[in-house]
């Protein structure tokens, strides 16, 4: 049994107020009241809405769920991982402003077995996008940034639920 408040506490910058929109009565169970929530059906009938959520979470549609705007990030719950291919990849990160985050696997005797998570890139500096989370600046600005370039850091995007 998928334990669906578990998944949710992996995503990050989910905040009290948020807009999440979801196609699965299991996820908008599983979130607290504090969030703002709006259930779908399906996703393809829901292409042309204006609303920008801060994160969606999908079920198995996720050649429509990964099409939408989104300020905070995209969350996929699926049976493989087969979409995940140099193309999309790149689509995702340069079109839509995302990136895989984290990729959680779940227990093999699940119908789904992977949740991933795709996570809006951080700034407007970075990438020049409209609907990032720092402020909006001039593009002329330069680059501020600190990036780090330790050789012994790691992040790990990759998590188990058994």
């Amino acid at each position: 049994m998928i334990d669906y408040s578990k998944l949710i506490s992996n995503i990050p910058n989910l905040k009290d107020g948020d807009l999440v929109v979801t196609n699965s009565y299991e996820f908008a169970g599983s979130l607290t009241a504090k969030q703002n929530l709006i259930y779908i059906n399906n996703f393809k009938n829901f292409n042309s809405d204006p609303i920008r959520a801060d994160w969606i979470i999908s079920v198995d549609e996720e050649e429509y769920s990964t099409n939408l705007e989104t300020e905070k990030g995209i969350c996929c719950l699926e049976d493989n991982l087969s979409f995940l291919t140099a193309k999309n990849l790149e689509y995702l990160y340069h079109e839509m402003g995302l990136y895989i985050y984290k990729i959680i696997a779940l227990d093999e005797t699940e119908e789904y077995k992977y949740f991933i998570i795709f996570k809006k890139r951080c700034c407007t500096r970075c990438r020049y996008r409209n609907n990032a989370c720092c402020p909006n600046v001039e593009l002329s600005e330069p680059e501020t940034h600190q990036h780090q370039h330790s050789e012994n850091q790691r992040f790990d995007f990759f998590d188990f639920i058994l």
